[in-house]
């Protein structure tokens, strides 16, 4: 290959997909971990004023990407999108408004969802440090707790100068 083939390949790869600043790529997705905290209703509202949504974990490889990226964090609680406010005992993503049960992909910790104390109607991801091993998974909890959050946004293409 010659050199001139090569840099046009090269520029080719350049304009590529980029994320905001402050968010993590992974596949063709932006992912922004915040560092305050609200209530679920508000988690939601902001992603989207950030321009993007509460996140939806579709996949066990994008699950895994954001435990990858939740370990750096001192934080032990995020917002995800899941819910069952509408309907109890049936979970759905509420962007989407797909239900969980047909994605064919969940990562509760076993025994959840459990709805303790009749009020737990949101999901977050959650890191368990009581058995001296750090395990994220999903949780049910109240949906006015204040925890952080995880939005989710598609990559933009964007062009590199250089």
């Amino acid at each position: 290959m010659s050199k001139f083939h090569f840099a046009f390949l090269l520029m080719i790869v350049a304009v590529a997909t980029c994320c905001k600043t402050g968010w993590l790529t992974n596949g063709n997705s932006c992912y922004f971990f915040s560092h305050d905290t609200e209530n679920w209703i508000g988690a939601l509202q902001l992603c989207r004023e950030l321009g993007g949504k509460l996140v939806e974990i579709e996949t066990e490889a994008e699950n895994t990407f954001i435990k990858s990226q939740e370990s750096q964090f001192v934080k032990d609680r995020f917002w995800i999108a899941l819910s069952d406010v509408e309907i109890e005992n049936t979970w759905i993503w509420m962007n989407s408004k797909v239900p969980l049960s047909t994605t064919g992909f969940s990562d509760w910790f076993p025994g959840q969802p459990d709805n303790n104390k009749l009020d737990q109607n949101c999901a977050s991801f959650h890191l368990n440090k009581t058995s001296g091993n750090t395990v994220w998974h999903w949780d049910d909890v109240p949906c006015m707790g204040r925890n952080h959050y995880i939005c989710e946004a598609l990559d933009s293409p964007g062009n590199i100068v250089g």
